[in-house]
């Protein structure tokens, strides 16, 4: 045999992106609101599926216990409840309006990665060369869709500042914008940094005029997407809930469990099955039966499957944060999504996709699966952490905070202040981190903070404080 008849045989493993695992992925990651539309959707194309009379379920209601730490530090109003009206996430209604708005499904793939990039004040994140790179599209096209999407509700979402924010407001407001009041905003933060008579003047504005123009700001929202904040989260139905055990032996444990309220009602109608499968008589009706029967057991068993996965996360979480409960942001442990896929036996990538848009009624309130996640620092482990070799910079973003709230208003904590305090504290951090918790907490420098507690202090500007022109 010559060597071009040889057969080469080699064995592979390739993973098949089939449309029913491409769904099953969408499904794992859906906010509840999008999983019912798309779970009617489905009843009422498939004969087969029927919505559940009397409140029946297709989940077990059998819940998970989880033995934590004592419940006695909380009384009975302190345990969130989730039998409260159910409003929108800011993604599922930015989501909506994308889908009426923007129908090309490029723009519309931009338009997705750039709602995935707002903070909880609805403000943009990402920078839009990286978001091109990402998306491998021009940074044009980006920047293009990012003008659509800032003329969506409510008004100054996805600003990259606050002068862009209180523009697009200006703009939904009077349908266009003064080009003095746009040029004022553009310098907005010069104004914390030098005098207002010196920038005014550079600007070849009149002091009466940018006095005028932060009146006007009084009126706008320096957080546009304030109703739709984490803090309203008793608006929100949570996905798994954290409930007291009622079992006598096991006071000092809590149940996790999901919340069937934000499941699915779907069934498989069997009876209904077996009736048309004795009278139908054409293979084409026989195989469009079995069709539908395969595609109404497929989402039954995907269902069943994000719910499960869903419980398994949420368990991990709670355990892993079991002094969180009592003790606060102080005992705040660092996760990660490794960690948790390590524990329940998932692959990351799963473990990214289920805590994706879903919350948790805990003792301390509702929270979202992600705002448990975040990155650690290193710490000595001879300090006041009790030995813990890891910190969350979540922690120490609230530790921050607590000293700059607290502080003399006269001497604001500088950064390197920060960074004694923290490292007298047993946290070694250093100050470009303490710089860059500054940025994500939204708060000024001490030079910034010192401008404005004087301008405060002789009530020139009392109609702006921190609060109306940073976000906390």
């Amino acid at each position: 045999m010559s060597l071009s008849q040889q057969i080469d045989l080699r064995s592979s493993q390739i993973l098949t992106m089939t449309p029913r695992l491409q769904q099953a992925i969408k499904l794992l990651q859906m906010p509840h609101q999008e999983l019912a539309s798309y779970v009617r959707e489905q009843i009422e194309q498939n004969p087969l599926l029927m919505q559940p009379e009397g409140g029946e379920s297709l989940y077990s209601d059998e819940p998970t216990n989880c033995r934590i730490v004592t419940k006695k530090t909380y009384g009975d109003d302190d345990y969130a409840r989730p039998d409260l009206k159910e409003t929108l996430t800011l993604r599922e209604h930015l989501y909506r309006q994308l889908l009426l708005e923007i129908s090309d499904p490029d723009d519309r793939k931009i338009g997705e990665c750039l709602i995935d990039h707002l903070n909880d004040n609805g403000f943009l994140d990402g920078d839009l060369d990286t978001i091109g790179l990402l998306l491998s599209v021009p940074v044009m096209q980006v920047e293009r869709v990012l003008s659509r999407l800032q003329e969506f509700d409510p008004p100054g979402v996805f600003a990259r500042n606050l002068g862009e924010c209180f523009a697009l407001q200006i703009k939904d407001r009077h349908g266009t914008i003064n080009p003095d009041m746009a040029l004022f905003l553009e310098n907005l933060e010069l104004f914390l940094h030098h005098p207002l008579p010196k920038i005014a003047k550079d600007l070849g504005l009149t002091v009466e005029t940018c006095q005028s123009f932060l009146k006007d700001l009084k009126s706008l929202s320096a957080k546009p997407a304030e109703q739709f904040s984490p803090v309203a989260v008793e608006s929100l139905i949570p996905d798994v809930l954290m409930q007291p055990s009622r079992d006598p032996d096991q006071n000092d444990a809590w149940n996790v469990v999901l919340n069937t309220e934000a499941l699915p009602a779907v069934l498989l109608n069997s009876d209904y099955y077996h009736t048309l499968k004795k009278q139908l008589v054409s293979r084409e009706d026989r195989s469009y039966l079995t069709a539908q029967h395969g595609q109404a057991n497929w989402l039954l068993q995907a269902l069943h499957q994000r719910a499960t996965n869903t419980l398994r996360v949420a368990l991990e979480i709670v355990q892993h944060q079991s002094a969180f409960w009592t003790e606060g942001f102080q005992a705040f442990k660092p996760l990660t999504l490794r960690q948790v896929a390590d524990a329940v036996g998932l692959h990351e990538s799963t473990v990214s996709r289920v805590v994706a848009s879903k919350y948790i009624a805990t003792p301390r309130g509702i929270f979202s699966f992600k705002f448990f996640f975040s990155s650690t620092i290193v710490a000595s482990k001879s300090n006041s952490f009790q030995d813990e070799s890891l910190l969350s910079s979540r922690m120490v973003q609230y530790k921050m905070k607590i000293l700059i709230d607290r502080e003399n208003q006269g001497q604001p904590l500088s950064d390197e202040d920060l960074v004694l305090i923290m490292q007298q504290d047993g946290v070694p951090i250093a100050r470009r981190t303490i710089n860059k918790y500054r940025k994500v907490l939204s708060i000024p420098s001490s030079a910034e903070r010192r401008r404005l507690y004087q301008l405060q202090s002789r009530g020139a500007e009392s109609h702006v404080g921190m609060d109306g022109i940073f976000l906390s």
